[in-house]
């Protein structure tokens, strides 16, 4: 039993066996500690309750090579339940000393980066999650990690969710070795979510025809007339009805490099920095927002992009630059019963100028920001643009072309939201949301709240540690976190 592969399941296959990507990852803190009995029950429960979880991609021929894959485009792989998993085949311990002297956030932050050249394979015969158990002598802290093909931020999340309601279900349970036997368990549903997801990703008829047209190079001219009068009139009426956003091409934007650091490389390492606000200072910063009617993703978006300009772009530019920056986006408002599954996209802006600006200016840039995300949203643009994309797109080409580039997206924010959680006896106290870099950016932002606060965990390439004699992202995380508090805390 098995099915073709959707071409989002392609565009991760190909990501992940080309090495350009590790994992993503949610790590949380429990209130009561937690037993390999009791785990083992809990899994195996959400494990056949939820057909995704035990699906992996495989090659039809296994003789298969990767430039078999890259001709066919991955049409030579097929989806499948797994046949069998054991305990140990997705659950590992691993036990340190903790430094009594060490805050949190810097454990977290090497853990992290340890964590970041972990990769869960495809192509075997197990499901491509992982849970680790990192026990500290002080705390526990439990880590599910995924590659993207199946998941995303808010599986993982919802894994630490559906955990805490199994564990409060139990009384006595007994260790179970064997999670999932497909001789005895019932068969997975290969389609449980795959008809929705080709739908949030499927564009309408016109964006296909507006794509094919785009291709051809007949029509150049009319691309470069179009920027022109954009560049040039980018409030004229017709141009916001037409597209119906109200978009904002700055000069700076345009005329500026884009900003870049050095060539593109597949490499796993990741470093992190951790920006945590407490209940109270994050109170603060939902109040402001509240007030001035913002969202918090575009105010960190805005927030972010002028602290790199404060901080890092002088360290890497003499001269001004733009910032290709992506908000990425949940798809589960259109299909919210759909839990564990991928069901996310990213949408660009270009940043030019965003320092120097005067908190009404700054006010404005995050609401137009906002605004423009909402138009987004509300015609599901983010995903059937990348729908759009992936129609034409080889890639294995894709990926492979990105090695050796200077230029490559800036930064991406991901806010997976408030994950505040308690069942019966049972309590998610802390949780950190994060994954590697890989290919895709230099500065990766990854979001979640909880009852501990926000945690806002920074990623960015091993070569910006090489910076202000590797102070530089720990300046950056500080600097952050001074910006965000001093607008909240300034009268309007």
């Amino acid at each position: 039993m098995s099915r073709q592969p959707s071409a989002l399941e392609r565009r991760y296959i190909a990501r992940n066996t080309l090495n350009c990507y590790s994992n993503f990852n949610v790590t949380a803190t429990y209130n009561k500690p937690v037993s390999k009995a009791q785990v083992s029950q809990a899994l195996r429960t959400i494990m056949l309750t939820n057909d995704n979880l035990l699906l992996n991609a495989f090659r039809k021929d296994p003789s298969d090579t990767m430039e078999d894959d890259r001709r066919a485009n991955g049409h030579n792989w097929v989806i499948k339940p797994v046949q069998k998993v054991r305990f140990d085949d997705v659950v590992s311990v691993e036990k340190i000393e903790q430094d009594t002297h060490q805050k949190e956030s810097q454990i977290i932050a090497e853990y992290l980066s340890r964590l970041s050249s972990k990769t869960c394979a495809l192509n075997i015969d197990t499901p491509p999650w992982r849970l680790l158990i990192y026990e500290t002598g002080q705390k526990t802290y439990l880590t599910f990690y995924f590659d993207h093909t199946f998941y995303d931020g808010y599986v993982g999340a919802q894994l630490h969710k559906d955990l805490i309601e199994q564990l409060d279900k139990q009384d006595e349970p007994e260790y179970v070795d064997v999670l999932y036997d497909q001789e005895h368990d019932k068969m997975p549903n290969l389609y449980s979510t795959y008809y929705q997801q080709e739908q949030l990703y499927s564009p309408p008829w016109y964006y296909s025809i507006m794509n094919k047209i785009g291709q051809l190079k007949v029509v150049k001219w009319v691309s470069i007339l179009f920027e022109q009068i954009a560049y040039r009139f980018t409030s004229i009426g017709f141009l916001r009805k037409v597209f119906g956003l109200r978009f904002r091409l700055h000069p700076s934007a345009l005329s500026r490099p884009i900003f870049s650091y050095k060539p593109t490389t597949m490499n796993f390492a990741t470093k992190f920095q951790i920006v945590n606000l407490s209940q109270a200072e994050l109170k603060e910063v939902l109040g402001f927002c509240k007030k001035h009617r913002l969202t918090f993703t575009p105010f960190l978006d805005v927030l972010a992009l002028q602290t790199m300009e404060q901080v890092i772009r002088p360290q890497v530019s003499p001269t001004p630059i733009s910032y290709f920056h992506f908000t990425a986006t949940n798809g589960r408002r259109y299909f919210p019963y759909m839990k564990y599954v991928t069901a996310a996209s990213a949408f660009p802006t270009m940043f030019g100028d965003v320092d120097g600006l005067t908190k009404e200016q700054t006010i404005d840039i995050i609401k137009s920001h906002g605004e423009r995300i909402v138009k987004l949203m509300k015609h599901m643009v983010p995903f059937r643009s990348q729908g759009m994309g992936m129609e034409s797109t080889n890639f294995w080409d894709f990926f492979l072309g990105c090695v050796g580039q200077i230029i490559k997206p800036t930064s991406v924010v991901t806010n997976i939201g408030n994950q505040k959680f308690e069942c019966g006896q049972w309590k998610i106290e802390n949780m950190w949301f994060s994954q590697g870099n890989g290919a895709s950016f230099h500065f990766v932002f990854n979001v979640v709240s909880s009852h501990a606060g926000m945690n806002i965990v920074i990623g960015s390439l091993p070569e910006y540690e090489e910076l202000m004699e590797g102070k530089m992202m720990e300046t950056f995380g500080r600097k952050l976190k001074e910006n965000i508090m001093e607008i909240s805390r300034m009268e309007h």
